[in-house]
């Protein structure tokens, strides 16, 4: 094998010190929160989180390839962050051969006076507060 080692050392510029097993099982269904379509014909998906994850631009990266395995197209991806604790999660990865960047909106951050001066919106007074008026309780 010492022969086979230094020929793939000297092909690929690392040395492997060991292998691993190759198959990589798993079961399991992913489930994503929001997908849909855009009046344009775009792949669309909104990722609720209220929680600040420490992975959640991995899993996004995750859920993009397996959207676009399922549609055959790239999804437009955000994150709507509804928490109340300070937004510290990061949006992009960069790996030496790979980078991978998601949108990360906190909805307290969205001016709320377009959305409240709109005919469908139900003020309801345990709504998550975004920046502007706040709708009165009823």
């Amino acid at each position: 094998m010492w022969l086979a080692e230094n020929v793939l050392a000297e092909l690929t510029g690392f040395e492997v010190r060991l292998w691993h097993n190759v198959e990589l099982p798993e079961v399991r269904s992913l489930r994503v929160d929001l997908p849909g379509e855009t009046a344009d014909g775009r792949l669309a998906y909104i990722e609720l989180q209220s929680t600040n994850d420490p992975d959640i631009v991995w899993r996004m990266a995750e859920y993009a390839f397996a959207l676009r395995q399922r549609f055959g197209r790239w999804p437009e991806q955000m994150v709507l962050y509804v928490g109340k604790a300070a937004l510290k999660m990061e949006a992009c990865i960069e790996q030496p051969f790979i980078t991978y960047q998601c949108r990360i909106v906190n909805i307290c951050q969205i001016d709320a006076e377009p959305l409240l001066a709109s005919d469908g919106l139900d003020a309801s007074p345990g709504a998550t507060p975004v920046r502007g008026r706040r709708p009165s309780p009823i």
